[in-house]
């Protein structure tokens, strides 16, 4: 597992730099009156970790990682510096009793220990800053001021903003990491439902084309006719582009060309036809129009298989750009819808589920033995 990612922290650095800020603000407000004097080269150096830790707190969302990874080794470099120098830089003349209040910031400054070595190493690190206003005194002293010897266990204690800032760290890992997971399944899930959309219209495809093609041709036995050598010419460019005429379809189709094409339909299987478009003309999606076109076309090669030679056989449509209806009927065999095979393609697929693939369209089919058949199809801006 990954030990942390710069998105965490980076927020987590930004956190505790804040942290730092309301620290400092409160204890320099506190101190102001009685701040006592110290040499240039300190004041200079505790100033400069205290605006680092003001850019980091203001600007960690928009700085380039590399450079935050840096700030986040400096100041506490120059933190913990600058308490080891508090006394060796000190010019006041009460030493034993003199408590600086840049002290106080050592939590903020163990913290981004988090982000820099392994927990057990950061952990240890923070107890050992605790030494430090200690080991000052030693500097510039050769002994412990009484002071800094009584801040050293409250120093220590200090190690528990590392133990909770390492348990923050690992709780942003683990929500990243089941983000990053989650989007990872909802990535395998789309192309998933991609492959199976895929695979459902090219299953549509070789029944609508290559199947019809092939039992239209089992009903010749000499030379097939020019319109079964053409429809064998489109199922085999369908096959080779693995593209249907309605999944091909983009951009918009009037309501007129919709029309011409599926009269063109109906005259090519000499059927029965009523076909009207509204006064106002007008577009339609072209994904719809192909869908409405495939199905119609699918209905229509089913009553030709099935209804029997003698069945009357007729289709109206009713067009207008915002609401399309197509019935086709038959008073042929007719069949139980309920009891269709899983495996029959052609009602299920090409019509009944090509239809509710496409927003707004739907697909209803009504058919008893002995009665006939009506498909109707149905599609709603």
């Amino acid at each position: 597992m990954k030990t942390s990612y710069p998105s965490v922290d980076r927020a987590l650095g930004q956190l505790i730099a804040l942290s730092g800020v309301l620290l400092m603000v409160v204890q320099y407000l506190k101190e102001l009156e009685r701040n006592p004097p110290a040499m240039i080269w300190w004041q200079v150096l505790s100033d400069s970790t205290l605006l680092l830790l003001i850019v980091v707190g203001a600007f960690s969302r928009i700085l380039p990682i590399r450079v935050l990874r840096a700030l986040w080794i400096v100041i506490p470099v120059a933190g913990f510096l600058t308490i080891l120098l508090t006394f060796p830089a000190y010019l006041g003349s009460a030493p034993q009793s003199y408590n600086a209040w840049q002290w106080r910031l050592t939590g903020a400054y163990v913290s981004f220990l988090v982000l820099l070595l392994p927990p057990a190493r950061a952990i240890v690190s923070a107890i050992a800053a605790g030494f430090l206003p200690a080991l000052s005194g030693l500097l510039a002293f050769g002994h412990v001021p009484e002071t800094a010897a009584q801040m050293v266990p409250i120093q220590i204690t200090n190690f528990a903003f590392t133990v909770i800032f390492i348990g923050i760290r690992a709780g942003m890992n683990r929500f990243h990491e089941s983000e990053l997971e989650a989007q990872a399944a909802r990535a395998r899930s789309a192309r998933s439902i991609a492959r199976a959309r895929e695979e459902a219209r090219f299953s549509r495809l070789v029944h609508d084309h290559v199947l019809a093609t092939l039992a239209a041709a089992m009903r010749f036995d000499g030379a097939p006719p020019s319109e079964l050598r053409s429809s064998a010419r489109t199922a085999l460019a369908l096959l080779t582009d693995n593209t249907s005429a309605g999944a091909a379809a983009s951009g918009a189709v009037s309501t007129a060309e919709l029309a011409e094409r599926l009269n063109a339909l109906a005259r090519r299987s000499d059927w029965e036809r009523e076909i009207r478009t509204s006064a106002d003309s007008g577009t339609i999606p072209g994904v719809v129009a192909g869908a409405l076109q495939d199905a119609a076309a699918e209905a229509m090669r089913n009553a030709d298989r099935h209804a029997g030679p003698n069945a009357a056989k007729r289709i109206t449509v009713r067009i207008a750009p915002t609401e399309i209806s197509i019935s086709i009927c038959d008073d042929g065999a007719g069949f139980e819808p309920e009891r269709l095979a899983h495996d029959r393609l052609g009602v299920r697929e090409s019509i009944l589920h090509r239809m509710r693939a496409v927003q707004g369209g739907r697909a209803q089919v009504r058919s008893a033995p002995g009665i006939g058949t009506e498909v109707v199809l149905l599609w709603q801006a």
